[in-house]
């Protein structure tokens, strides 16, 4: 088995190997997972991380109906304000990380997006290593578990994220929270800054008999006087 591995791993990609706390940020998304709440209701969500490859603790995490734009980009937020910014950042082809308003605002903001292929496999298995983590501690539990809506179900999650940063990992040989030592990033930038490079600008028009207008899938009335106008 030893051998296997290392004929694996012969050719060893160091841009997926961070030194230093901050250099590289890898970030996926888990699901769907599916799970029943106290009135029957049946739900399904997904939980997206980042995680400091260096230091293997969780820059932000958070959990979401769906894995859309809106939510890459608020959880890169969370971390990037209480952190700092990466120096380069690790994601897989997935559409919400290869649109090209999160690129943009990565490459705006200076960090590097790390060029993978599709169906490319993992940067070293750490993220995934992370995810059955979280099967184990949070996810599979979940059967057993009474939620009542949406926002228990992320103050559970909260309660994961304390276990997972002080648990004792074997590739640091200490707790992530310990290893991360609270530093953050020397790239600094301003919380106006983090939300303007992520906005795009759209020209839209508004229906000339009913006013509706849809902006990512939800539908908008407008003003009587804007009906028709662009």
């Amino acid at each position: 088995v030893r051998l296997r591995r290392i004929q694996k791993h012969r050719k060893r990609r160091r841009r997926f190997v961070a030194r230093r706390p901050h250099q590289i940020w890898q970030c996926d998304a888990k699901g769907p997972v599916t799970i029943k709440l106290k009135n029957g209701q049946e739900i399904s969500f997904h939980v997206l991380s980042i995680l400091d490859d260096a230091s293997r603790a969780l820059m932000a995490a958070i959990v979401v109906p769906s894995p859309d734009l809106g939510a890459c980009v608020r959880v890169f937020r969370i971390a990037a304000l209480r952190y700092g910014l990466p120096s380069k950042y690790y994601a897989d082809r997935a559409r919400i990380f290869d649109a090209q308003a999160f690129r943009a605002g990565l490459a705006t903001l200076g960090t590097h997006r790390i060029r993978t292929a599709p169906r490319a496999k993992e940067a070293h298995g750490k993220i995934e290593a992370y995810h059955r983590s979280l099967a184990m501690w949070f996810t599979t539990p979940l059967e057993k578990q009474v939620v009542i809506d949406f926002i228990h179900l992320q103050q559970l999650f909260e309660g994961f994220i304390g276990v997972y940063q002080n648990h004792y990992h074997r590739s640091v040989r200490m707790t992530p929270k310990k290893a991360l030592g609270n530093q953050v990033s020397a790239k600094q930038v301003p919380p106006s800054r983090l939300y303007e490079v992520f906005r795009q600008e759209k020209r839209l028009k508004a229906h000339a008999k009913t006013g509706e207008i849809e902006i990512q899938g939800v539908t908008y009335l407008v003003p009587d006087a804007l009906r028709g106008q662009v």
